[in-house]
């Protein structure tokens, strides 16, 4: 159930990461670099995520690991918020290009103090994630999970080349395509495919 919950979270967390990697308010701040990083481990973690849902985990320390997960994913949700909102305060101040000359260097949101403390964030938020990712391997080695019975269907090849072609109950339609295919004439010919035609 926790891993469903936090799935979503960390999916959503993608998407958020990459699109603000590809704003160009990322460039700007000079932290692209470390949201980059950032996407890579909640990359990661998902598939993480997605391991552990297919397999039924046995150890409590898994479901500690999935706690601290949580948290920071909550913990990057926050700081990509305040990201967005920086995105879009700086969108409003190129608008205003006369406050902005006034204020750059006196208001009290310096983008130079900003990129500072948002990198500072960013590098710790990926250190945590770091460990949360090399304790996953831990967790979800294959010894210390127990496989559920799952059903792998048997694969089946499928080509153009028949040896022995089979076709039941459509003869008539067979040869009226064969027919019409050999006709000696210059009209456009629609290649029409019959379902249900398989090996």
């Amino acid at each position: 159930m926790a891993e469903i919950v936090i799935d979503s979270a960390v999916q959503v967390l993608v998407e958020k990461l990459i699109a603000i990697a590809s704003e160009e308010i990322g460039l700007i701040l000079g932290v692209k670099k470390e949201l980059a990083s950032l996407k890579d481990s909640f990359t990661k973690i998902r598939a993480f995520l997605n391991d552990a849902s297919k397999r039924q985990v046995e150890e409590e320390a898994a479901k500690l690991w999935l706690k601290d997960l949580e948290n920071i994913a909550y913990e990057a949700d926050n700081l990509l918020d305040e990201f967005n909102y920086e995105i879009v305060r700086r969108k409003v101040q190129i608008k205003n290009q006369m406050k902005r000359k006034v204020c750059f260097f006196f208001c009290f949101s310096n983008p130079v103090l900003f990129r500072s403390k948002l990198a500072h964030k960013i590098k710790n938020l990926n250190i945590k994630l770091k460990t949360v990712n090399d304790t996953a391997f831990g967790y979800l080695m294959p010894s210390r999970v127990v496989n559920s019975a799952t059903f792998v269907p048997p694969v089946t090849e499928t080509d153009s080349v028949t040896v022995h072609p089979i076709v039941i109950g459509r003869e008539k339609d067979v040869s009226m395509i064969v027919d019409m295919l050999l006709s000696p004439n210059d009209e456009v010919v629609s290649v029409v495919p019959i379902p249900g035609m398989e090996d």
